[in-house]
């Protein structure tokens, strides 16, 4: 069974915190867009507090899989991997996303700009060698950098 996780960049100082997200049940009760939420974390933070508000962008939630480092990766991490077919190693970039129900890998092309993408699956993972350089919310200077 895979691990529910989320993270997100805490409102009050920035700081990444991982756990359970909870949206804003005010929004989510009167049909409003939710802007922010909370993060519950599996560990005691130390102010103590139960529930962490953080910024609604930068949610992500963990994929259930790690870098060949064992880093785990989450939506809006930048990863670099390499691919080897017939005896050559192919590197490429990408972004992690949620799209129509499944994880996927979307390429980083010229000028930042973000290209197609591949499913995770059972039969490329195992196949692929990933690392995690960043992320879009910390790290949006990698996007430009990789492309040229």
């Amino acid at each position: 069974m895979r691990e529910i996780l989320f993270r997100g960049k805490r409102v009050d100082t920035g700081e990444w915190v991982y756990g359970s997200f909870v949206p804003d049940l005010l929004e989510v009760f009167n049909g409003f867009e939710e802007l922010d939420g909370f993060i519950k974390p599996f560990e005691k933070t130390p102010d103590k507090r139960r529930m962490v508000e953080v910024e609604r962008s930068t949610v992500g939630q963990y994929t259930g899989l790690t870098d060949r480092n064992g880093v785990k990766i989450f939506e809006g991490d930048i990863l670099h991997f390499i691919n080897t077919y017939r005896n050559v190693n192919h590197e490429w970039h990408c972004t992690v996303e949620f799209v129509d129900g499944a994880f996927v890998c979307r390429y980083i092309e010229s000028e930042g700009h973000l290209g197609e993408y591949n499913y995770f699956t059972s039969w490329n993972v195992p196949l692929v060698q990933w690392d995690v350089i960043g992320n879009i919310h910390d790290n949006p200077e990698l996007l430009q950098e990789i492309s040229r």
